[in-house]
Formats: C-alpha cells, structure tokens, sequence
C-alpha cells in the first residue's frame, strides 16, 4: 500500500502487481516440485502435513549454483529441500538463486497447499453406462494448462480415436464440478474442458488435448502422465472402471516416507536403545530387483565408490535399497548413480534421469538432508 500525502487531502491507492505472465516471461527460475508440479505451467501444488520434495531450476539449463529459501518461519539451502506446510490455500516461498554464469535472481512463487493432493490432478475422469455394454467417459482437463493457448478452438487425439483427430465441440469448453462431486456444463468460463468418448472393450488407452493448433497441453503432475511425454494420458479401462497409468501416482503407497516414484528415503523416528538407525534409500530399477542391482555413492573427491550391493524391497519387486548412516547424509549434498549389474558399474538404469532428484548437469541423483 502507498499513502500520498497533500495540502488537505489523503489518498491511497493499490501497487499495481506484475502480471504472473510477465514474471513468467522475465524470469529463469523454475520452481518444481517432486509430485511433477511445474511453475512454468500452472500452479504448484503441495500437501499440508506431509514433508514435499522442492526444487529449482533455471530455464536454459544452467546450473544453480547455490539457492537460499524462505517458506513460512523457515530456511534452506540447495537446489533441492524438502518442507512440511503448516497452512492450507496459497503460501508464499521466495528463493535467491546464483546461476553458473554469476547472474543471481531472486523471484517470490506462490503455491497452493491442499489436505489431499488428488483433489488437484489437473486431469479428472467421470463414467456412466450406457443400455449397449459401453461406456461414456468424460475426461476434464484443467483449465489454467491452456490459459496462454493462442486459440479457443480446442482437440483431442491418441489411440482412443485410432489417432484421428478430432475437434472438441464449443458445449464441452465450460466445465465446473458441482458441490455434489459431479460434472457441470456452465455458461460461465468454467474450470475445465471436457473431451467425450465411448469405451466398451478392456485395455490401455492414451488421450491428449491439444490447444493453438497443434501443442499437446502440458499436464505435468498428473497421474496420469509418462515421463516421456507430459500430454498424454495413459489409463486403462474396464467395465467402466478408468484407473490412471502414469508414473507419479498421487497418493499411492510407495517404499519410503518421501522421495518420487525413482528415488525415496525414509529416517528413523528415534533412536532404539541409544543407537540411531539408519537412512533408508530406495531406487526404482528397469526391471525386478536382483543380487547384482547396485548403487555407487559419489566421493568428497568427486569420483565414485566401488559399487554397493543393494537389499530387496519387500513388496516392491521393482526397488532396491541401501543404508546409510544419517550423519553421513546431514549438511552435504550427496550423490547417486544405480544399475541392474553391479559386474558393469558404468551402466546405469535407464530409469534414474526420471527422478525428481536428477541432475541432468553432474548425471546423478542428488539430495542433501538438514538437521532440524
């Protein structure tokens, strides 16, 4: 607020606020978060109560080379932290970053904290039978993915058409989800467009939505969404019953209390009989876990340690795992690589860029914990 002051009279007046799309524009920073959430595309979404996975990044791929945070009564170091939210609806993070070239840039996000994360999928998918065996399924797709779409004229294709595009009729643009938890047409802009289509046989299907003529929406943070591309939706079908197959399964049970679906950890809540457990890691392999999966821990010196054989994960065919010592793991930032063959110690699974924690400049998973 800004108070002017003249001979008899007072005045105020709002600080007109920089459009987001212009902070958009301006700024190299990305804020991520561990769930697949990207600033560059919508809001960033974080669950209150629970510890959430943050990064940042800049947009040309320059390496940051220190960050500083401010959350709350909080602050951090690193590219990457992890925080637990005390509050719900929108919070403000500021973060001061230094990028490899010397450019420093500070830039305030505002994210939105939720109790429960499915609530805020872009992507929400509603059935109801027809008397003919099929099924009408109406998948919603949010709104703000498209808010700097360069047309209102929108489509949809993927192996639900047989790959034929098709267009989405002007009635399906407006969408809301009444108090009742059942889609709405509105005459009013809406939350969501909606794309129609009959489904009878079981199987995997993907769909896409496409905006400005040609460009699949961004729908990165779905569960619905691949690493390998973030606008198509993957799911399967049967009798009605549509079940998200993309990677970052909202909410879903997984090895470890944090982490994506590549990389998790877990930490001991207390000390048993004096002794302090130690750190938990888990690392989501190509295939099933074997005796030789393996994990090589990065050295001070910069190289790499011979390569440790990793545990099998009860329950999770898929993920191995390792212990480290806490102290180890505290006020350092620590690096990882892992792979199917501990025989070949430079080849490493084709899984691990995926991870929320890879470092695409040093090609390693990385994380720092802080103690508290």
């Amino acid at each position: 607020m800004v108070a002017l002051f003249g001979a008899c009279n007072y005045v105020e007046f709002e600080e007109l606020a920089v459009p987001e799309a212009v902070v958009e524009a301006e700024s190299q920073m990305v804020l991520k978060s561990a769930t697949g959430f990207s600033s560059t595309v919508g809001t960033v979404y974080v669950q209150k109560d629970v510890v959430n996975g943050l990064k940042v990044e800049n947009k040309a791929g320059l390496q940051v080379t220190s960050a500083k945070w401010k959350i709350e009564s909080s602050t951090y170091d690193g590219t990457q932290i992890f925080h637990k939210f005390n509050a719900l609806g929108e919070i403000a993070l500021t973060i001061d970053v230094v990028y490899a070239d010397a450019t420093k840039e500070t830039r305030t996000f505002k994210v939105q904290s939720v109790v429960d994360m499915s609530t805020a999928d872009p992507v929400r998918v509603f059935t109801t039978a027809n008397t003919d065996g099929t099924w009408n399924v109406l998948f919603l797709f949010s709104k703000e993915r498209v808010k700097y779409a360069t047309s209102t004229e929108f489509a949809y294709n993927g192996n639900v058409t047989a790959w034929v595009q098709k267009a989405v009729p002007t009635t399906d643009r407006n969408y809301i989800i009444g108090v009742d938890g059942k889609p709405i047409t509105t005459t009013d802009v809406g939350k969501y467009i909606g794309v129609k289509i009959i489904l009878k046989e079981k199987g995997v299907y993907n769909i896409c939505l496409i905006h400005s003529g040609k460009d699949w929406t961004n729908l990165s943070g779905s569960k619905f969404i691949r690493s390998d591309n973030s606008g198509l939706c993957w799911f399967s079908f049967d009798s009605g019953v549509v079940v998200a197959n993309g990677e970052i399964l909202i909410g879903s049970v997984l090895p470890g209390f944090a982490g994506d679906g590549y990389f998790r950890f877990s930490l001991p809540e207390t000390p048993r009989g004096g002794v302090e457990l130690p750190c938990q890691l888990y690392f989501k392999l190509d295939g099933n876990y074997t005796a030789v999966s393996f994990v090589v821990r990065e050295l001070e010196g910069g190289g790499y340690s011979a390569p440790i054989t990793m545990n099998a994960v009860p329950t999770y065919a898929d993920w191995g795992t390792i212990e480290i010592p806490v102290a180890d793991l505290i006020g350092s930032v620590n690096g990882f690589r892992y792979g199917p063959d501990k025989t070949k110690p430079t080849v490493y699974a084709a899984a691990m860029p995926n991870s929320f924690f890879y470092s695409t400049y040093f090609n390693k998973l990385q994380f720092s914990l802080i103690k508290v």
